[in-house]
C-alpha cells in the first residue's frame, strides 16, 4: 500500500528586501581652490554603494579634520549625495603690529599660523605658554584680541 503523499504549502513569494539606497551620483558644491576629486577623495563613499547615515558621519567627520574646510553639509535625497564645502581661507602673510617689546622672530617661532597655508582659528591660539608671556597676557588678562584681515588681489591670468 502505497503512503498517500504529504500535502505541499504553497510557496509563498519572496519578500522583497527593502529598496535600496544606492549613491548613483555624488555632487560637490562650494569648491574654490580645491578639486571636487580630491574632496572625494578623503570619503569612503563612491559611486554605486549603497547609502547609509554611519558611513555619511564618517565622511563629515573625516572631511573636517583635514582642517581644509571651515563648514561642510552632507545631504543624499535618494540617488544623489551632495557635499557642500565651505573652505578655510590661505594665509598670504602675517604681519605683527604693536610689537616694540618682542622681536619679530620671536613672535614668528610661536605662532602656528604661516603664509601659504589654510587659516583655522585654532591655528591662531599660542603654541606654547612661553608665547603667552612672549605676547604679554597674564594670569589675569586674556591674550590680546587677534585681528584677522583679509586681501584678496588679482593677479594676471596666464
Amino acid at each position: 500500500m502505497r503512503r498517500p503523499r504529504p500535502r505541499r504549502r504553497p510557496l509563498r513569494p519572496p519578500v522583497p528586501p527593502p529598496e535600496a539606497r544606492v549613491v548613483r551620483h555624488i555632487a560637490i558644491y562650494g569648491t574654490q581652490r580645491i578639486e571636487p576629486s580630491t574632496v572625494i577623495s578623503y570619503i569612503t563613499l563612491r559611486e554605486g554603494d549603497i547609502y547609509n547615515e554611519q558611513t555619511t558621519d564618517i565622511a563629515l567627520k573625516t572631511l573636517y579634520q583635514t582642517g581644509l574646510f571651515a563648514d561642510v553639509k552632507i545631504k543624499f535625497d535618494g540617488s544623489t549625495l551632495t557635499i557642500n564645502v565651505v573652505e578655510n581661507p590661505i594665509i598670504n602673510q602675517i604681519d605683527f603690529e604693536g610689537n616694540s617689546k618682542v622681536s619679530q622672530k620671536d613672535l614668528e617661532k610661536e605662532v602656528q599660523l604661516k603664509p601659504r597655508t589654510v587659516f583655522t582659528a585654532r591655528r591662531c591660539r599660542p603654541t606654547s605658554s612661553a608665547s603667552s608671556s612672549c605676547i604679554g597676557a597674564t594670569a589675569n588678562s586674556p591674550l590680546p584680541s587677534i585681528r584677522r584681515s583679509f586681501s584678496v588681489r588679482k593677479t594676471a591670468s596666464t
